[in-house]
């Protein structure tokens, strides 16, 4: 079933704000295209726990794996905030903000 013009636009309009200041944002494809008809509170979520993940591995100057990113948002209370002040609507960079998620 084809979503109708409005949703398509907002799955564009999410994906090229999650491309933004990504190493994906001047490539031709970016592996979220393939997870973008998921719902985008799980969209959301990924990506703040992709920039956990970067700040992370930059803070312990080795790259963490993404389970170890995901094990530390939930032990860490982020997935716990992350619950209590999402609404539809929020982007990333609001969301962020409002959790304070480690820079």
């Amino acid at each position: 079933m084809d979503l109708p013009y409005k949703k398509r636009m907002d799955k564009h309009k999410l994906l090229q704000d999650m491309r933004e200041d990504c190493e994906c944002e001047k490539c031709n494809y970016c592996p979220l295209e393939a997870i973008i008809n998921i719902n985008s509170r799980i969209f959301e979520q990924h990506k703040l726990v992709e920039k956990l993940k970067f700040v992370r591995s930059n803070v312990l100057n080795r790259e963490i794996e993404w389970d170890e990113a995901y094990i530390l948002w939930v032990n860490e209370g982020y997935a716990r905030k992350f619950a209590e002040i999402y609404h539809d609507g929020h982007n990333h960079r609001e969301l962020e903000k409002m959790m304070e998620v480690v820079r």
